[in-house]
């Protein structure tokens, strides 16, 4: 990975699934003397603060909460699945979705059994930088290179992975989205790393061909 000057994690998309197995609600029915229910109902609480109005009763919330313990975009679905969007890593990701639930629970939006059952991260967004500037010409020369007027960046296809980072030409970066585990990010890194070699000006620097 020579040619890589630098990559980072950008977004995180992490998915909170409360549902329990039947064994599991039961147990909780026991602890708390009732059932959670199995849909989130509208709240006049957070709905002034939601940027999409729910239409019905079943709630339906885009939250966007800018700093402290919650920080991150949320996604409320009324079958108790909560998404958060934000930025750095899984970790922070987590203890976003786990505040921002528990501040649900205390403001009684949601009952006080409905605890996360299910994290799930199955997106990842990267964003990295090559160390040489890109000749145009030559990435476009590249058979995993395509490109379209709609869109500034220069998309790569990798075989048999989810993952199709864009390359930007005029500022050396690249972005890598739908990162899911390692195995894709060191695969998607190193077709990176490949097309640099031969689309990248090595005239500046002493790293292209080692």
């Amino acid at each position: 990975m020579n040619l890589i000057e630098s990559q980072v994690m950008t977004n995180v998309v992490l998915l909170a699934s409360l549902p329990r197995n039947n064994a599991a609600a039961r147990r909780l029915a026991a602890v708390y003397r009732g059932s959670c229910p199995k849909q989130i109902q509208t709240s006049e609480i957070l709905s002034p603060y939601s940027q999409e109005q729910a239409r019905s009763k079943t709630a339906h919330y885009r939250v966007s909460v800018a700093k402290g313990n919650c920080a991150g975009k949320f996604l409320v679905f009324g079958t108790q699945n909560v998404i958060r969007a934000g930025k750095h890593t899984h970790a922070h990701a987590v203890r976003s979705t786990c505040n921002f639930l528990k501040a649900l629970r205390q403001s009684n939006i949601l009952h006080r059994a409905a605890y996360v059952s299910v994290l799930s991260c199955p997106n990842t967004v990267v964003t990295g930088r090559l160390k040489e500037p890109i000749i145009p010409n030559r990435l476009d020369e590249d058979w995993r290179v395509s490109s379209s007027k709609r869109f500034p960046g220069k998309a790569v296809t990798i075989p048999e992975c989810r993952v199709v980072p864009e390359i930007y030409t005029s500022d050396r970066r690249f972005i890598m989205p739908g990162v899911s585990c390692p195995e894709q990010l060191f695969k998607a890194t190193k077709v990176i790393n490949d097309i640099a070699t031969i689309a990248c000006d090595h005239t500046n620097g002493s790293h292209g061909g080692k």
